[in-house]
């Protein structure tokens, strides 16, 4: 269960971490590199790598700020991880104390070639060899990651040195990455030492161990030890803690509802990476007073929440990250292209604050792909890492609240973000008369400047005898104790 932290906590904190981040940086600084002379490679791009996509659902998921790659060889996974996420930092340990010359020029006799070099002509891995022997494998390494010298911070230590280091200088690290190893004890030594971080890493497939269980073997073991379930695919693994499952939570006609629902209402058929996907929650930089509702999530035990009116998912993926067993059914239509709405809004004197975290370019591009690909599309996106515990809902309310109904689906909370209307109110009272009721909107005011939502809400309350708990833009219904 996610615990509610008080944004001074959080500040303190994160004060901490980026005073760990910029001594490091100062000791560990970017060598003089004449840019010029090298010209930068991808061995991650064009390769087979799908199974990379459950670390990059990972880093975006847990919202990582802060990664450990242990192994970087020539940079090309960390090319990677900081194009999935535009404000991670990635930490990345190698002593870069071979000569990989030799081993890149033999890749084209191994089937497949190992190190992302498949697509790859002759002529080009020849030139990288020759790079590489005449530059070093450190600067051929960090050339590659030049663009990325605000965010890559290079190691120069082998990794049981380097994660002590780290932990001393009171680093604090999301998710760490293990490259290729061999040895059980870098496992339980990371976790030892950073217990909250997350354990991913590859399988070294290409290599020797090929034909060996070794890798797998520790992974399993350390898993089972500690409590781990295991994601995998290709060569990629991902551990994450044992949580019971969202749907063992729910009664059998809630759970062959929820079945049913999904079955209904798939997800579409697009590949993510085709946009990149981001956190547009619209209240104001957290500034919406949502505390109060993910107070009543944790309090009260919910499993399942409706979202009425998802927009981009921002709101959504909040409630997700609340509670690790919560279902959001989003009710939304997504029925017109909200491009220019976002463009507009981005640059309003009071609503800009939802947009502080993204430059001009990221609002520019997030524009572009909304006007591209379509409402639908770029929410779902954007949830992808949730999809197991999202379901869309393409429906207008309240007509999704009787359809949800008919289904026998449970909702524990129902939360409103859309028209400002007492019908949206009253239907959900009516059909869910157990549920949770509270949403968004309480200082909207309209043309006339009349707070709208504020009389559709304490109308209610009113006729069935609940008290209104709101701050600043939130709101929740409260039953009455007697």
């Amino acid at each position: 269960m996610t615990r509610v932290v008080s944004k001074k906590l959080l500040q303190y904190r994160d004060a901490a971490i980026n005073l760990g981040l910029e001594n490091l940086r100062r000791d560990n600084p970017w060598p003089a590199i004449d840019y010029a002379a090298i010209k930068p490679f991808d061995l991650s791009a064009g390769t087979d790598l799908d199974g990379r996509r459950i670390i990059e659902k990972a880093i975006v998921a847990n919202d990582a700020k802060t990664m450990l790659e242990i192994g970087v060889f020539l940079g090309g996974a960390c090319l990677q991880w900081l194009n999935t996420k535009g404000d991670l930092t990635v930490i990345g340990v190698d002593p870069w104390d071979d000569d990989w010359s030799e081993h890149i020029e033999g890749a084209e006799k191994h089937a497949p070639p190992p190190y992302g070099l498949s697509a790859l002509s002759e002529a080009e891995i020849a030139e990288i060899a020759v790079g590489v022997r005449s530059h070093g494998y450190y600067q051929t390494c960090l050339n590659n990651l030049r663009a990325y010298k605000d965010r890559f911070i290079p190691v120069r230590r082998f990794s049981q040195d380097a994660i002590t280091y780290l932990k001393e200088r009171q680093v604090k690290v999301d998710l760490l990455h293990i490259g290729e190893f061999k040895r059980s004890s870098d496992l339980e030594r990371v976790h030892q030492l950073f217990p909250d971080a997350i354990l991913c890493g590859e399988y070294a497939l290409s290599r020797s161990t090929l034909d060996s269980p070794v890798e797998p073997e520790m992974v399993k073991a350390f898993a089972a030890e500690h409590g781990f379930e295991i994601e995998a695919e290709h060569q990629c693994w991902v551990l994450h803690k044992a949580t019971p499952k969202a749907h063992q939570c729910h009664d059998t006609d809630t759970r062959h509802g929820l079945e049913r629902l999904r079955r209904d209402n798939p997800w579409p058929d697009f590949r993510c990476g085709a946009i990149k996907p981001f956190h547009l929650s619209l209240d104001g930089n957290g500034q919406a007073g949502r505390e109060i509702v993910e107070k009543v999530i944790l309090e009260n035990d919910v499993k399942t929440v409706v979202e009425i009116g998802v927009f981009l998912g921002g709101s959504s993926r909040q409630w997700l990250n609340t509670k690790e067993d919560l279902i959001v059914i989003g009710v939304d239509p997504w029925n017109h292209n909200w491009g220019d709405y976002i463009e507009d809004t981005s640059k309003d004197p009071v609503q800009s604050r939802s947009f502080s975290a993204f430059t001009e370019d990221e609002i520019t591009k997030i524009v572009s792909d909304i006007r591209t690909y379509g409402n639908y599309q770029v929410c779902l996106n954007n949830m992808w890492a949730y999809r197991d515990r999202f379901i869309p809902v393409r429906r207008f309310s309240p007509e999704a609240l009787a359809y949800l109904k008919e289904r026998r689906i449970k909702v524990d909370l129902i939360y409103i973000d859309a028209f400002k209307r007492s019908i949206d109110l009253e239907t959900a009272h009516e059909l869910f008369p157990h549920a949770i009721l509270c949403g968004d909107d309480w200082l909207w005011p309209d043309a006339n400047g009349k707070f709208v939502m504020q009389d559709i809400v304490k109308n209610l309350a009113a006729a069935h005898g609940f008290e209104v708990e709101s701050k600043r833009q939130s709101w929740v219904l409260h039953k009455v104790a007697t």
